[in-house]
């Protein structure tokens, strides 16, 4: 009896013919607009999540539309373009303890309708770090095609959410920034459909797939993950160099080399083999090089016509005349010596764009967390 007192209750509670709309993601956009001793500031952010409840029929008329929602923003996608400036706000914001920013919306008064657009009053709540205080607000509505965009500027102040303006120091001063601030938006949501039996819309395979690439990329989720990665590339990319002059001893380097040098083994295995793609160029170079560096016999006539380099084909006729001369260990030496130079050069390269297109695919995978996160909080709600 109880169960079925709560069900009627909340059959009750929802807004009568009302519709869903869910946030789509990369459409909106929300900027907070601040000031402070130096400069005016601005954060902003594309990830916005939520939902919302309501008649869409009732937005066509002056009067009450019944409504409720949550929008959702998480503090971590607050940028401002400057990095320094981010980790100030978001430790101002407790953005570890508290990662989101939610609106919540429950109920809304059309006060006029021209070409398509409310202007409405809503009331609601706002919760920052924890702290939630009620808020009244203007906001425009453009409804075209089953799709909503929901316009609007809220000013608060930090104090109200226990959250203390940052005054981050300089050489002539502390920085004093203003508790007020501004945020305008533009959430856009769409209509959906409704679901069958309240099942999820992806079946069990994609669900199981899904979950296994998420277990995958957790390995690079981990604190430092893209040095370690790139190190281990540029360890592979260097031990390929030297493999073939050494006659492959030097692929015993490769787990002392990831191990006391920090590098990731997975990534070194990567790595040699994508340097098999171009390690034969680097053979007359590393000959050439190598025995100006060991002062040996000049091999440069050997592997070039002119100032061309000779073909792959007489490069190998070229070793194995060495090899039959008796002058294979001298070759050997400064062949393993230019590829040294030229392993650790072009590792050195491989480490630096391994890293910064880690770095890159991290940022980008935090962002789609954050908006994995939103999705959840929105379909809890």
């Amino acid at each position: 009896m109880k169960k079925i007192l709560i069900l009627t209750a909340l059959i009750l509670a929802l807004p009568a013919h009302a519709e869903l709309y869910k946030a789509k993601f990369g459409l909106s956009n929300l900027i907070i607009n601040g000031n402070s001793s130096v400069h005016k500031w601005k954060v902003e952010t594309k990830v916005i999540g939520g939902f919302l409840n309501v008649d869409g029929a009732a937005l066509g008329k002056t009067g009450t539309a019944k409504a409720s929602g949550t929008v959702i923003v998480p503090v971590r996608q607050l940028k401002s373009g400057k990095k320094r400036m981010d980790e100030v706000m978001h430790a101002a914001m407790n953005e570890p303890k508290h990662k989101l920013i939610k609106f919540t919306i429950t109920g809304l008064e059309v006060k006029s309708v021209k070409d398509g657009v409310s202007t409405c009053a809503g009331s609601g709540a706002i919760e920052i770090n924890g702290k939630k205080q009620p808020l009244n607000f203007d906001v425009n509505i453009a409804n075209k095609a089953g799709q909503l965009t929901v316009s609007g500027l809220v000013p608060i102040k930090m104090t109200d959410f226990d959250i203390t303006p940052p005054s981050p120091k300089l050489p002539t001063g502390s920085i004093q920034t203003d508790a007020e601030v501004k945020i305008s938006f533009d959430w856009v949501v769409a209509k959906q459909p409704p679901m069958a039996g309240g099942k999820s819309r992806h079946p069990w395979y994609t669900r199981i797939g899904r979950k296994m690439r998420l277990d995958y990329l957790r390995i690079l989720r981990t604190k430092g993950a893209p040095s370690q990665v790139a190190r281990g590339v540029g360890y592979g990319i260097f031990v390929e160099l030297i493999f073939f002059p050494t006659l492959g001893l030097a692929f015993f380097l490769m787990y002392p080399l990831n191990k006391f040098g920090k590098g990731h083994m997975g990534a070194a295995v990567a790595g040699f083999v994508f340097a098999k793609l171009f390690a034969f160029l680097t053979i007359p170079p590393s000959f050439i090089l190598g025995s100006k560096m060991l002062g040996l016999p000049n091999y440069k006539d050997k592997f070039m016509d002119g100032e061309t380099m000779k073909p792959l084909g007489e490069t190998w006729d070229v070793v194995k005349d060495l090899a039959s001369s008796g002058e294979l260990l001298k070759a050997l030496a400064g062949w393993t010596a230019g590829a040294a130079v030229f392993g650790a050069v072009i590792g050195l390269i491989g480490c630096f764009i391994a890293r910064a297109g880690l770095r890159k695919y991290q940022s980008r995978r935090q962002s789609r967390r954050e908006q994995l996160l939103a999705e959840k909080e929105q379909a809890t709600a």
